[in-house]
């Protein structure tokens, strides 16, 4: 489930409030960065994902109000993502409160490695593939794919992916271990060169296993 962070009140809490009537600092912004989030009253250190690095069940989730702006963020504290609505956000260079550490700093620290967005993202979707694997009866697999060593080999490389293009290349080779007649016929002739041309070209956590 994804949490929705809406309907808290802008303020500070604090003399010389910020305002948020106009959150020009994000207009435009289609980077990953780190900012405060304001959760049930009490601000918290995120970043803003990209469209990429959000799972496909996040972007399903999207709040579909018209009239407001929401985007992803990612909690490297708690390992999960929230849509958040953009006027409830801070640049993490300000200092507003209540905050959940003892420290700007301490925030600072939790949100200074931007790229733990990504590491996560395909992290959770490699073991996805190898939970996929594990999952299929020994008969559904071709005679070279039962072996120890192949299996070995597979979760070394989904442990050392660098990109989305890795992950596609695992699901092609996913799909190569299975035996054809475990294979919907109708799927092949239909879908297969479309699902296989978007496994060779992924650049996002949005990809699926069939």
């Amino acid at each position: 489930m994804v949490d929705l962070i809406e309907n808290e009140s802008p303020n500070t809490g604090r003399e010389g409030a910020l305002s948020f009537s106009e959150p020009a600092w994000l207009e435009g912004e289609e980077e990953t960065m780190a900012l405060w989030v304001k959760w049930r009253g009490t601000w918290l250190a995120g970043i803003k994902c990209v469209r990429a690095d959000c799972p496909l069940l996040t972007l399903k989730a999207k709040p579909t109000h018209e009239q407001k702006n929401y985007f992803v963020i990612f909690f490297p504290h708690t390992k999960k993502y929230s849509w958040a609505n953009m006027l409830l956000v801070r640049p993490i260079d300000e200092f507003p409160q209540p905050t959940a550490y003892e420290t700007h700093q301490e925030a600072l620290e939790i949100v200074k490695d931007l790229t733990v967005v990504r590491r996560f993202t395909m992290q959770d979707l490699a073991l996805s593939i190898l939970y996929t694997l594990d999952q299929l009866h020994s008969h559904a697999l071709v005679e070279t794919a039962c072996d120890v060593m192949v299996w070995k080999e597979l979760a070394m490389k989904a442990s050392s992916c660098n990109a989305y293009s890795d992950l596609g290349r695992m699901l092609l080779k996913l799909q190569n271990s299975i035996a054809l007649r475990y294979i919907s016929a109708d799927w092949i002739n239909s879908s297969f060169d479309t699902w296989a041309e978007r496994c060779r070209n992924v650049n996002g956590g949005s990809i699926r296993c069939g």
